[in-house]
């Protein structure tokens, strides 16, 4: 799952590279160099396969030698894997050469480690999640959520390799460089960060909104409980159970968003100033969908947590999926 920007809200590019104003190339010229080499370097001497690679690091589409073809499978199944190690080898070499022209500001921008992301997303793992999961649930959402910068990208691409999704390691590589202006001809990410079942990236920029609402960590590690599995942790779970947080598909959405803005609600001092802040949502939450495209149902979800003695309860009985509830006691958390 994915959080979408807001217009006028990307970083502005920067081009004050030493290497970037002596080749005196636009954005858009270095990006293309950048692509033909990398792809050249995983697959020298074979020029088919270099555009092949070319092709996929500009568009991130497969190309037709990945379909499956008729006749010898196993062959195919061993020359596919070869090819994936290449385009493997083709990101992370593109990575190494778009870094050279990131502007100095880029590589100041401090690393949010595995512990802040756990104190960021601990009131909604202590709020949402039964209590002998809490600590695994947070140590996972700490080692699984990455804010992207110069030294976690890479880190971010590579967890994201390990799982053979290579699709969203290449989200990820754009999805950095894109807030800086390198980014292929016409690519539009229109996303602040992404979730695609076993990790989450934030891009940075995502980190500088002005929307007192917004947190784009605590959305994407939302997304990570109701697509991690405790019985992978090696947890005991009983009939029925199957994930951190069983959210129902057509809530996913709604649910990260209300766990983004209440968490922010928490934060403020007492009861009477909350109850202001949440009713203040639909005009200050520009962040978020518009009124008429669901901010609305965020808004009164927000607002009848805030009301409540425990909000929490209010949101799981909300968005998770009510027969998974009966016959045990995930709802009811201390």
């Amino acid at each position: 799952m994915r959080r979408v920007s807001s217009p006028g809200l990307e970083m502005s590019p920067f081009w004050y590279s030493s290497s970037m104003s002596s080749s005196r190339k636009t954005p858009r010229q270095i990006v293309d160099s950048c692509i033909a080499e990398a792809a050249g370097h995983a697959s020298p001497g074979n020029q088919r396969e270099a555009r092949a690679i070319k092709a996929f690091l500009r568009t991130g589409e497969k190309a037709s030698e990945d379909s499956v073809p008729e006749g010898n499978i196993l062959e195919w199944m061993r020359n596919a894997q070869e090819r994936k190690k290449r385009k493997y080898a083709a990101l992370r070499h593109l990575f190494c050469l778009l870094a050279r022209y990131l502007p100095p500001e880029a590589r100041r921008v401090p690393t949010v480690t595995a512990d802040g992301v756990q104190n960021l997303v601990r009131p909604m793992v202590d709020g949402l999640i039964q209590p002998d999961w809490r600590e695994v649930a947070l140590r996972e959402l700490g080692l699984r959520v990455f804010v992207l910068n110069h030294e976690t990208t890479l880190a971010a691409m590579e967890a994201e390799m390990s799982t053979t999704w290579i699709g969203e390691a290449w989200q990820v590589l754009w999805l950095y460089f894109h807030d800086y202006g390198l980014a292929p001809r016409g690519l539009k990410l229109g996303m602040d960060g992404l979730s695609a079942g076993a990790f989450a990236h934030v891009k940075p920029s995502a980190q500088k909104k002005a929307d007192p609402y917004c947190d784009v960590v605590i959305h994407e590690a939302a997304h990570l409980l109701h697509y991690l599995k405790p019985e992978n942790f090696g947890l005991t779970v009983r009939r029925g159970q199957e994930r951190f947080l069983d959210v129902r598909f057509d809530s996913r959405e709604l649910f990260a968003f209300v766990c983004e803005a209440y968490s922010n609600v928490l934060k403020r001092p007492d009861r009477k100033v909350r109850l202001a802040f949440a009713e203040r949502f639909v005009k200050d939450g520009t962040s978020f969908p518009k009124p008429e495209d669901g901010r609305e149902q965020i808004a009164e979800l927000v607002l009848a947590a805030t009301r409540a003695r425990n909000g929490w309860a209010v949101i799981r009985e909300a968005v998770v999926e009510q027969r998974r509830l009966r016959g045990r006691h995930v709802g009811r958390v201390s």
